[in-house]
């Protein structure tokens, strides 16, 4: 290989890597985020996240009725499963996790929701928490 070459390909590959790094870091994510829950795509539950949010989110099922239960506050849904669903959802700041769930596979419980990976977390239950903004759905 010539010089040229080799000096071509490192350009290439730091400006690969400045990109990656741009993209997975969070310069230029909003500061204003919401944190939506869904089931089946009706909006159960939304909340404005900073830095004092620390929310428990218990969502159970039973007898085509959904409850979701936030502290002391419960909302109740009616639904056209009488499939039996628990699930569990910590909220806070740097992360959003599944603490509790009873579908089959448990993947759900592995995944996390950062504000620089914002990749949903989506049950088979039919739960989905992803983030939002006043301007657009962030999704990857």
């Amino acid at each position: 290989m010539k010089k040229f070459d080799i000096i071509v390909i490192s350009i290439v590959f730091l400006f690969a890597a400045f990109l990656y790094f741009m993209y997975f870091s969070s310069f230029g994510r909003p500061d204003n985020l919401t944190v939506e829950v869904y089931y089946r795509n009706m909006v159960i539950y939304s909340i404005d996240i900073d830095e004092d949010t620390d929310v428990t989110v218990e969502i159970t099922a039973d007898d085509y009725l959904l409850t979701v239960k936030i502290g002391d506050l419960t909302k109740t849904y009616d639904i056209t499963s009488d499939k039996h669903l628990i699930n569990t959802i910590h909220i806070t700041k740097p992360l959003v996790e599944m603490t509790q769930a009873n579908c089959k596979n448990q993947y759900c419980m592995h995944m996390k929701l950062r504000p620089n990976y914002p990749s949903p977390i989506v049950c088979t239950n039919g739960i989905m928490v992803r983030y939002v903004t006043k301007e657009i759905i962030i999704e990857v």
